[in-house]
């Protein structure tokens, strides 16, 4: 039996050929590491809301805008629990006063269904 042999056939397959790129590390889309030195600069995308005095014309305007404030900022007012007391932390003087007797109401109701299904 005979063997051929062929010097260098099949061991070196990338001779004469550029050495291919490294890959780079791979990171989730839009996510960043806990010591990116941009995570505590929040860019002012709005006008900071005006408080809420209680007044009959001004009711819409402050609804609307903590509507627009919760929709921009999403990510931080997920829930209801994150949005109410950022909300009434813009209560002033009689709202505040209102708000004051009425946030026991809003903490203690439950949305669980007492009954068993």
């Amino acid at each position: 039996m005979k063997f051929w042999n062929l010097p260098d056939k099949g061991k070196d397959s990338d001779r004469g050929q550029p050495p291919s790129p490294p890959i780079p590390e791979w990171q989730k889309p839009l996510h960043a590491g806990d010591n990116i030195p941009w995570l505590s600069i929040k860019p002012i995308m709005l006008q900071p809301l005006k408080p809420f005095k209680r007044h009959h014309d001004n009711i819409e305007r402050f609804l609307g805008d903590c509507i627009i404030y919760f929709k921009a900022f999403a990510s931080y007012f997920q829930l209801s629990s994150q949005m109410v007391p950022f909300a009434a932390s813009l209560f002033k003087d009689a709202a505040k006063d209102w708000w004051m007797y009425r946030r026991n109401d809003f903490w203690s109701t439950s949305d669980w269904d007492a009954t068993p299904a």
